[in-house]
């Protein structure tokens, strides 16, 4: 989305299209899009939000939003995303916040604000997650009690996803992430 080929840009864009008729066509209500990076180019949110803005306004067209997640510590960090959602300033393109994304690259204090700038731009989806296991094996692990009380301070009402990447098994990794969901949103 921020190439500084305008050609790839635009091939970027038809990319997202493709998906939000696909979400259409299935009934989902929205897609998350990924800002890949390219080796030799520094994100730019300027570009990113000239892209996504085409894209967002297809997705009003079709009544599907369109998601970003702070995946990649690099080309989408939380607060270029913040940026681009200010840029663009539509209903269609918002913040999907994961509660433990950031925490690979920094530390509490960072996602912490990460989060507060995210939450009040998320409408539909957010990422439960307590852990995610890093380089040589680390594992990261997030304050998902504080996550949850910037969510609600937000007045955040979309649907949480349970995201589950720790060490334990996948069965009882998820129902742990169900249990501290239900804990902390009584």
């Amino acid at each position: 989305f921020y190439d500084t080929d305008p050609a790839k840009r635009t091939k970027a864009v038809a990319g997202g299209r493709t998906w939000v008729d696909v979400a259409h066509a299935l009934g989902s209500p929205s897609i998350r899009a990924h800002i890949q990076g390219r080796h030799g180019f520094k994100p730019d949110a300027t570009l990113s939000a000239e892209s996504l803005k085409e894209l967002a306004a297809y997705g009003a067209e079709h009544n599907i939003i369109i998601n970003l997640e702070n995946d990649d510590n690099h080309t989408e960090d939380p607060f270029m995303i913040v940026d681009i959602l200010h840029k663009v300033d539509s209903p269609y393109l918002r913040a999907l916040p994961d509660f433990c994304n950031s925490m690979l690259t920094h530390d509490q204090a960072f996602n912490n604000r990460a989060m507060e700038a995210m939450f009040p731009l998320a409408y539909n989806i957010a990422h439960v997650k307590d852990s995610e296991v890093g380089d040589k094996d680390k594992l990261y692990t997030v304050d998902v009690a504080k996550c949850f009380e910037i969510a609600k301070a937000a007045g955040y009402r979309g649907c949480y996803s349970m995201e589950w990447e720790g060490r334990e098994g996948p069965y009882e990794g998820t129902q742990k992430l169900i249990d501290l969901s239900l804990k902390y949103l009584a």
